[in-house]
C-alpha cells in the first residue's frame, strides 16, 4: 500500500496508542461493592444491556456533575503539571 504512495517505502512500523477508560460511580453505590472497597477495581459484573454499540460509549449525554468533575480535576492536573 505504501508502494502505492511512495516507492521508497521499504518499512512501516506501526504504532497503537494507549486507551484509558474509567468509571465514575457514587460514593454509596461504591461503598456498597466489596469488589471496589477490596481492591479498588472491578471484579464482579455483567455484560451491559444493549451490547455495547459504537453510540452508547461514544456519542452518549454526559451528565453535567460529572462534567463539572472531569474538569476542575483536568484543571487541576493542569495546575500540578500532571500531563
Amino acid at each position: 500500500m505504501c508502494n502505492y504512495f511512495d516507492k521508497n517505502v521499504t518499512k512501516v512500523t506501526a504504532t497503537l496508542g494507549w486507551e484509558q477508560e474509567y468509571f465514575m460511580i457514587d460514593e454509596g453505590l461504591a461503598n456498597a461493592r466489596p469488589d471496589l472497597l477490596l481492591t479498588g477495581r472491578t471484579v464482579v459484573g455483567h455484560a451491559p444491556a444493549k451490547g455495547q454499540q459504537l453510540e452508547d460509549h461514544y456519542f452518549g449525554a454526559i451528565p453535567e456533575r460529572v462534567y463539572a468533575y472531569m474538569r476542575d480535576f483536568e484543571e487541576e492536573s493542569y495546575k500540578l503539571g500532571i500531563p
